[in-house]
C-alpha cells in the first residue's frame, strides 16, 4: 500500500481531541495526517490492515514530526514507547516520559531494539511502538545484526501487539527492504501553511500532565 499525505497546517502539531484517553492501551486511533483534499488519515496500528508504517518523504516534509505524534498518541494510551534516534536534537522532549525509552548511540540502539523483540513473547504487558529515525542511520550503526530483530517485529507485530515506525533518509537508498516490504508505505509532503514547532512544545502533552488545550490544526 502507498499514500500519499500532507502533514497538518499550523505547527505540526495534533489538537487534543485526537489524542487517546491516557487510561486506555486498547485499540487507539491515531490522525497523524490529512490527504490532498483535506481529509484526515487515521492510523488503527492494533485493528488496521497494516500494523507498521513506513514514513518517506523529502527533507523537510514532516516526517519526524509525524513520528513524533505518533509516539505522543502512543504514549499518552500507555503504550511501551521505544525511540531509536540517529540525532541527539530530535526527540530529546521525550527522556523521562513514562513508559517511553529514548535510544542515540549505535549500543544503545542494539540494546533497546534487541529488549523491543524480547518483550513481544509472550505477549506484552501493553502495546509496544518502536520508531526508528533514520532507519538508515540506525541500521549503518548496528551492522546487519539488526535484520533479524526489525524482520521479526514486522512479522509477528500483528499478534505480539508490536508496531514498527521506520523514518526514511530520502537521500539513501532502503537499507532493509526485507522489512520495510511488510510495512505501509507513507510518503509524508509539507503542509501548506508550514511553520516549525515551538521548541519544548510537546512537553504539554506529556503523559500525567494537565492538558494546556488544543493546538492548531
Amino acid at each position: 500500500m502507498i499514500s500519499v499525505a500532507r502533514q497538518r497546517d499550523g505547527v505540526y502539531a495534533l489538537p487534543e481531541a485526537d489524542f487517546a484517553p491516557e487510561t486506555s492501551t486498547s485499540d487507539i486511533s491515531m490522525p497523524i495526517a490529512v490527504t490532498e483534499s483535506g481529509d484526515d488519515i487515521v492510523w488503527r496500528p492494533e485493528a488496521d490492515l497494516w500494523p507498521h508504517l513506513h514514513l518517506q518523504g523529502l527533507v523537510g516534509s514532516g516526517k519526524t514530526i509525524t513520528a513524533q505524534n505518533i509516539a505522543v498518541a502512543a504514549a499518552r494510551a500507555r503504550w511501551r514507547v521505544h525511540i531509536l534516534r540517529q540525532f541527539d536534537r530530535e526527540y530529546g522532549e521525550f527522556i523521562g516520559w513514562p513508559g517511553v525509552e529514548v535510544a542515540t548511540t549505535p549500543t544503545e540502539h542494539s540494546a533497546l531494539l534487541h529488549r523491543s523483540v524480547d518483550l513481544m513473547y509472550p505477549l506484552p504487558v501493553a502495546p509496544l511502538l518502536v520508531v526508528i529515525d533514520t532507519v538508515k542511520g540506525i541500521v549503518d550503526g548496528i551492522g546487519d545484526s539488526c535484520r533479524s530483530p526489525l524482520r521479526r517485529i514486522a512479522v509477528d507485530g500483528r499478534v505480539h501487539q508490536a508496531h514498527l515506525v521506520l523514518v526514511a533518509d530520502p537521500a539513501a537508498p532502503d537499507p532493509v527492504p526485507e522489512v520495510t516490504e511488510l510495512l505501509c508505505r507513507l510518503t509524508v509532503i509539507p503542509p501548506l501553511a508550514a511553520s516549525r514547532r515551538p521548541r519544548g512544545d510537546l512537553m504539554r502533552w506529556r503523559p500525567g500532565q494537565a492538558s494546556a488545550g488544543s493546538l492548531q490544526r
